[in-house]
């Protein structure tokens, strides 16, 4: 079992976009046992398309949200000018 753990997370982390049925027949194995070691023994989900740790990074936690005041939109588009602050 930890081996196959192991497989799966060396898998991931070489390819994130990789898919459960890649998974499933590299170790010859049921989705319920991959979606088991993916999502609860190594604690990714998905977003959008790559699979990421749950867990944000240091650099993800010291960068925040940046929101300009509610006056400075695009009256025309009503569009709100966000970005990511660094």
């Amino acid at each position: 079992m930890e081996t196959n753990v192991a497989v799966v997370d060396a898998m991931i982390l070489e390819y994130r976009r990789v898919r459960f049925h890649n998974i499933e027949n590299a170790l010859d194995t049921s989705y319920g046992l991959v979606s088991s070691i993916v999502h609860d023994q190594l604690g990714f989900m998905k977003v959008c398309a790559p699979w990421v740790p749950k867990l944000p990074t240091e650099v993800q936690k010291t960068t925040k949200w940046a929101f300009p005041s509610p006056t400075s939109h695009d009256t025309k588009t009503k569009e709100m000018n966000c970005f990511i602050a660094s």
